[in-house]
């Protein structure tokens, strides 16, 4: 090799050297400041100034694509971002925020496979950006077409997410989990649901619009599929959502005959059971004498939701979704707040000032789910503290005056001595299961 040869590979060296060196380095400080940003955006979404948590929530929007450069420098904060951005939908935060956060995912650029569990997505709006494209004429000419683009969620997992009232448009969720998932009265537009499992989800007055695709998802077991409509190309009017699912609940877009279309199997009559969350020893031994007892009445399954399986907002959607599966309601209403000595408006002279002393109260979300179940015609048998204060929904004048409500005090022998009772309040059980048996087939 001569030196002139020498010279000019080294000069080309030297050259590219200057202009890679720049470049990483740039890449290296970019990284940093990214890095930098990122925490502080994070730690503002805790701050306790709204309009400063607000402004992180959008700021994080900016983490969730990946950035041009990835293929020279991996490291980035997208998959964070997203987590980040979950687990603060399973928190209970101000609607505000909620709402903020859960619109954000329209930035992300791929979702897919992500573990959106137990969040709360209520009133969200997903609406990914618009995308350019290219397209050339036929003088050969290039024009430019805005496109909306799909936001990538297959096979994401929306177990028990609370997904109520939102709007989603332009989502790939084929394989997608909505199993046990809220969703009354959202909208699906334009969206690819194919082989989705809505296995035992809410889908109250849920619509889906003509451009979804739905073939092959699964609906079984699943309430309100009866309100449940799809959009159909040339109709004006969309179409029961039960049209189209066989006798397994799986979804066919080109219609199922009538004959083979899908009907309840409601062959055990499911009992919801409203209980304390946090039972002492000697009530849980009475709890369990109670299932037993109760299983023991006929072919009976028991549904409950314990307490960390509250949601964290809708919570009465949930309990109303847990009922809407039922056929009767046990209200096992055991002590909760002992009042030694207390007053009942102690600032109102007269005769509605009431001294309390040493009266036992039970839970109010046992009033409330006992209303709720009342307030579906349930059948109710309400299982009392002899030593509760029967106030609320527990009052003699109230469950004396319904005829689908029973009410009896607590005791090791109550399901023997009170036998005939009991069986003419499950009598009533069994015909509620009926009616509505009848009701959902002919449906």
């Amino acid at each position: 090799m001569n030196e002139s040869t020498f010279f000019a590979i080294a000069t080309i060296v030297v050259g590219a050297l200057a202009i890679v060196v720049p470049f990483a380095v740039y890449l290296v400080q970019q990284q940093s400041r990214n890095a930098q940003f990122f925490h502080e955006c994070a730690k503002s979404l805790f701050s306790e100034n709204p309009i400063e948590q607000s402004t992180a929530a959008i700021l994080l929007r900016g983490f969730l694509k990946r950035p041009w450069w990835k293929f020279l420098y991996k490291p980035n904060y997208t998959k964070e971002a997203k987590n980040l951005m979950v687990e603060l939908l399973r928190k209970p935060i101000s609607v505000g925020l909620q709402k903020t956060i859960a619109d954000g995912f329209s930035y992300a650029g791929n979702m897919k496979g992500q573990e959106i569990q137990y969040v709360n997505m209520l009133n969200a709006l997903i609406k990914p950006e618009f995308r350019v494209k290219f397209e050339s004429t036929e003088n050969g000419f290039l024009k430019f077409i805005y496109r909306r683009r799909r936001l990538s969620m297959r096979k994401a997992d929306f177990f028990h997410a609370v997904l109520q009232e939102c709007s989603i448009n332009n989502v790939d969720a084929k394989g997608a989990i909505f199993f046990c998932a809220i969703l009354n009265r959202t909208s699906f537009k334009n969206c690819i649901l194919e082989k989705a499992n809505f296995v035992n989800s809410n889908v109250k007055k849920v619509r889906f619009d003509e451009d979804c695709k739905l073939e092959g998802a699964c609906f079984d077991e699943a309430v309100g599929l009866d309100s449940a409509t799809i959009g159909i190309a040339g109709d004006k009017d969309p179409h029961p959502i039960l049209e189209y699912l066989d006798e397994k609940g799986v979804f066919h877009s080109e219609g199922v005959p009538e004959e083979n279309r899908y009907k309840p199997r409601n062959k055990t009559i499911n009992l919801f059971v409203s209980k304390l969350g946090i039972l002492d020893s000697t009530q849980r031994k009475q709890f369990d004498s109670s299932i037993a007892a109760l299983k023991k009445l006929g072919n009976v399954d028991i549904q409950k939701i314990e307490r960390e399986q509250y949601q964290n907002v809708s919570q009465l959607t949930d309990v109303a979704t847990h009922l809407e599966r039922c056929d009767g309601c046990v209200i096992l209403a055991f002590g909760y707040l002992n009042v030694v000595n207390g007053f009942i408006h102690k600032h109102v002279a007269g005769k509605d000032r009431k001294e309390i002393k040493n009266k036992l109260y039970s839970s109010p979300w046992l009033h409330v789910e006992a209303a709720l179940a009342n307030g579906r015609q349930m059948p109710c048998l309400i299982i009392y503290d002899k030593d509760l204060c029967r106030d609320g929904m527990f009052e003699g004048n109230i469950i004396d005056s319904d005829k689908n409500m029973r009410a009896f005090p607590y005791s090791d022998t109550m399901f023997a001595e009170d036998k005939i009772k009991i069986r003419q309040w499950f009598g009533l059980v069994q015909e509620y299961h009926y009616n509505k048996t009848k009701r959902d087939n002919k449906t």
